[in-house]
This record gives structure tokens, sequence and C-alpha cells, in this order.
């Protein structure tokens, strides 16, 4: 399966969504022994908010 996750030129709360997703995405596959490999990254733009 390939998945693409992007937050595209959407809103910070995009980028935030994008950002956390992956990590939950490995947690999720590495419990079921599902292996999961990143293609590309790119680094997103940062806000000065917390």
């Amino acid at each position: 399966m390939l998945l693409q996750l992007s937050a595209a030129r959407g809103p910070d709360e995009c980028a935030l969504a994008a950002a956390r997703a992956l990590p939950r995405l490995r947690a999720e596959a590495a419990a079921l022994e599902v292996s999961v490999e990143v293609l590309a990254a790119a680094a997103g733009r940062k806000s000065n908010e917390r």
C-alpha cells in the first residue's frame, strides 16, 4: 500500500496533524508487525506558536 501524508498549503493545523500522523502510524504498524518505509520527506514551515 502506498500512503501519502501531506499538509499541502493548508493552515498550521494541517501541518501539525500531518506531523503527528507518521509517528502514530509507525506505532500502530509496529504493534501489528507491519513494516513502514518512508520513501521521501520534506521539512515544513514552522510556526512561532506552541
